[in-house]
């Protein structure tokens, strides 16, 4: 449900209400184009989106930018949450004794200082006091261990941890969800966060198809630069800190297995916003904006109009967003916010770049008419196209496919996020790197490795995995060498007794070299045994026969 200010003039299908004194009914997940309308029923409001429509007056044509904004948000995903289990136990570290006073009459508070005026204004110790300093404090939220060296005043002992939920330490220089270095803000957040509350829920990992870890090697990272270091690898597992975790989308997007799944925005519902934008609007430019930064707007006015789609921080959309959106025959502005991380972006640009577009660029609203004039010549691709793929490269595989109809302008890029492999002599087709690799990018047919380039992610997993280190991985983006194509080649033996094709020529060579065996090691793993136990019978009857002639 949509509920429009009619003083805004905007000509969109909704509940259009005259003024902000007007009563209106409201139905499920609610859109309120101003702020005024929200909180006329913010009592009876359970799941809704607040847009101030007023910004859009930055723009020429207002009600074309906002017809693509209310199409786009009309469409979104059920949020989910956990809740989180803080207790009630703080440790202040410092001297404010108003601060400390306070804060004892709502939690299970423990004081440390050196001060001994404090201690002393203290007594009669009805809080815990700690007479010394802290050294270390780990853990998370909800389950810090304070580490000191100090004295228990209250129990007369020394005491080297102290465990708490909460932490306040103004002289605290790391960034932990949950230790607070402003005192008084600190104060603030330990009590709206006492006992427990609600997390949302921003991703679910599929460890299935996860290509971090396998039997211990490590391989596919991509997702520990995470910008707030809420992804971390635990016993082998990528695991998402969900305090710390700030929902900006970065892990799911930079996946390339599409094993982090975004519960925030997810892919689908992304491409499903650029299907419905372009099928309401008559603008042939498309700009991604961070939520953040519409509120700039209020200090500009007459700028082009584009078609705005708004999401919770650019760091949601992946190569696959802008690409998609680019051959639905839009030129494309990405609006971020301070914390953008470029990687996904970087990889659209070097894809159009390729096939000699350049109609995707970042702008910031002080330079947003700037770079959109850029783009006024830009040439966008008419290719036909379908989207599909189970995880994310092979979707971006997909429309790099339907791009190839145009001629290759520029062929290698340098990237983090694309392999080349190659294999030398001492390759025995054992299989490990075919195992290995998350991707599908290697295969073995018979006697030949066959491998592809546009699928592989320089995890390096299939070198680290290679028991003959016949592998090396060279990080490069090359347009022209997509496809199944033959890395290495070898003689495969046939068994003698059933022919099936059982062992490579090289491993041959080598397992005859390592156990003396030569005419055995020809049979296949099934015939083997037999041809061994046949051999064995024979000289059995031999040996009874040649007692039997004597």
């Amino acid at each position: 449900m949509i509920v429009i200010c009619k003083k805004l003039g905007i000509d969109f299908d909704g509940n259009v209400v005259d003024s902000c004194e007007e009563d209106f009914d409201i139905e499920g997940y609610t859109i309120f184009t101003c702020p005024a309308l929200y909180h006329k029923v913010r009592d009876k409001v359970e799941n809704y989106k607040v847009l101030d429509l007023r910004v859009l007056k930055a723009f020429r044509n207002p009600n074309e930018v906002a017809k693509a904004i209310l199409t786009s948000e009309s469409i979104y995903n059920e949020l989910e949450f956990e809740t989180v289990d803080v207790g009630n136990s703080v440790v202040y570290v410092g001297d404010n004794l108003e601060l400390i006073r306070e804060l004892s009459l709502h939690c299970d508070l423990t004081v440390i200082t050196q001060n001994e005026d404090t201690i002393e204004n203290l007594y009669p110790y009805e809080i815990r006091v700690i007479r010394g300093r802290v050294k270390d404090i780990k853990g998370s939220m909800g389950n810090f261990k304070v580490y000191v060296e100090g004295y228990d005043v209250v129990r007369g002992e020394d005491v080297d941890v102290v465990e708490s939920g909460q932490v306040i330490y103004p002289n605290f220089d790391k960034c932990v969800e949950g230790i607070y270095n402003d005192e008084f803000f600190g104060a603030f957040k330990v009590l709206s966060n006492l006992g427990g509350f609600m997390k949302l829920i921003a991703v679910k990992i599929d460890p299935e198809i996860c290509g971090a870890t396998k039997s211990g090697i490590i391989g596919c990272t991509f997702c520990l630069e995470c910008p707030n270091s809420a992804v971390k690898m635990e016993n082998g597992k990528i695991e998402v800190d969900l305090i710390s975790c700030k929902a900006c989308g970065f892990c799911s997007s930079i996946c390339f297995t599409s094993a982090m799944k975004n519960k925030v925005l997810s892919h689908d519902k992304l491409v499903e916003k650029i299907e419905r934008v372009s099928e309401v609007t008559k603008l042939d430019t498309i700009a991604f904006v961070c939520e953040s930064t519409l509120g700039k707007l209020y200090r500009f006015k007459n700028l082009p109009d584009v078609a705005i789609i708004p999401v919770p921080c650019l760091n949601h959309l992946n190569e696959v967003h802008y690409l998609y959106a680019v051959l639905k025959g839009f030129k494309v502005l990405a609006v971020p916010c301070n914390n953008f991380k470029t990687d996904c972006f970087n990889i659209a640009v070097k894809t159009l770049k390729a096939f000699g577009f350049d109609c995707l660029k970042i702008a910031r609203w002080e330079n947003f008419e700037e770079v959109f004039d850029e783009l006024k010549n830009a040439k966008v691709p008419k290719v036909k196209f379908e989207l599909r793929g189970r995880n994310k490269r092979e979707m971006w595989l997909s429309l790099v496919e339907s791009l190839m109809v145009y001629e290759l302008k520029e062929r290698i890029f340098e990237s983090e996020h694309f392999g080349k492999i190659k294999v030398n002599e001492n390759c025995t087709l054992c299989k490990a790197c075919m195992n290995f690799c998350p991707m599908e990018a290697i295969k073995r047919n018979g006697g030949k490795i066959l491998f592809n380039h546009a699928l592989c992610i320089a995890c390096e997993m299939c070198a680290k995995a290679c028991p003959e280190k016949a592998i090396t991985v060279e990080k490069v983006l090359d347009f022209g060498d997509f496809g199944e194509k033959l890395v290495f080649e070898d003689e495969m033996i046939r068994c003698p007794k059933c022919g099936k094709t059982h062992m490579s020529r090289k491993a041959y060579e080598k397992m005859k070299k390592l156990t003396g065996m030569e005419k055995s090691l020809l049979f296949c793993n099934e015939c083997r045994p037999k041809i061994i136990l046949e051999g064995v019978y024979e000289e059995i009857v031999r040996e009874m026969r040649k007692r039997l002639g004597e």
